[in-house]
């Protein structure tokens, strides 16, 4: 039997603002728990969706606030949570799947037209080689030895204030291990072909100090032709006489980078 309307008012008036005992609230909950329960094993939202209006009124309650940082304390259990032996694996497995190459990749336009800059000027290189920077490794885009990095930056990619911020500890780690790192932009490339002929430059002059010995003597102007990306000036087309490490002197152009 239900109860009427003015019985129903009657009794929310007369139990108004009274609490339940703790006797009545653990019968309550022993009444309604488990199959007891009307609503057990029911999922009423399944296939539910939010209307329009709702989601604007959570997207507007959302807006602007930001996850509350983590305090110093869960930090160090975050920390914990990561073993030495769970980082020493990471780290192998980096290793393996670097050297193994097991991820797709492709040249993108700039570092084929910086390829083929090197490739011109008859620049030894090779591509996409790991190297250790911190607790992880990176692979860079082009790797002249026995110390010459490049890395080709995307105009997109690269201007994000977090990768700058990694861009800059890379250079900073690598540096320390005694490599040169040089950046080159994608517009620079694509567009004009100055900043790429500076870097040709660059690297010329630092092969020079690496692997050339001072010159004895100035003979004659190299006859050979510039090809296209040569970036030499004039006067670097000078036949020298240089020496070898057996004392054997034979003519060498410093520019062209052959014997004559």
């Amino acid at each position: 039997m239900r109860h009427t309307e003015e019985t129903k008012r009657k009794i929310s008036v007369k139990l108004k603002g009274r609490k339940k005992s703790k006797e009545t609230i653990k019968k309550m909950c022993l009444a309604q728990s488990g199959e007891k329960n009307p609503a057990y094993g029911s999922k009423y939202w399944l296939g539910r969706k939010h209307t329009p209006k709702a989601k604007e009124k959570m997207r507007l309650a959302k807006l602007g606030k930001k996850r509350k940082p983590h305090s110093k304390k869960t930090k160090l259990k975050m920390s914990k949570a990561v073993t030495e032996e769970m980082r020493e694996g990471r780290s192998k497995f980096q290793i393996k799947r670097l050297k193994n190459k097991d991820f797709p990749f492709k040249n993108t336009k700039p570092e084929r037209f910086v390829q083929s800059a090197l490739g011109v000027n008859n620049i030894e290189y090779e591509t996409h080689i790991p190297f250790k920077v911190g607790n992880r490794w990176h692979e860079v885009d082009v790797f002249i030895k026995p110390n010459i990095i490049i890395e080709v930056d995307g105009n997109y990619w690269h201007n994000r204030p977090e990768q700058k911020i990694r861009d800059k500890r890379i250079d900073k780690s690598l540096k320390k291990q005694g490599y040169k790192v040089m950046r080159i932009w994608e517009d620079d490339i694509v567009k004009t072909k100055d900043s790429l002929m500076a870097m040709i430059y660059a690297i010329q002059a630092l092969k020079v100090q690496q692997d050339w010995k001072p010159h004895r003597q100035l003979l004659s102007k190299c006859v050979m032709v510039d090809e296209d990306w040569k970036v030499t000036t004039f006067d670097d087309h000078v036949l020298a006489i240089e020496e070898d490490g057996y004392g054997n002197e034979y003519l060498f152009c410093r520019a062209c980078q052959v014997n004559d």
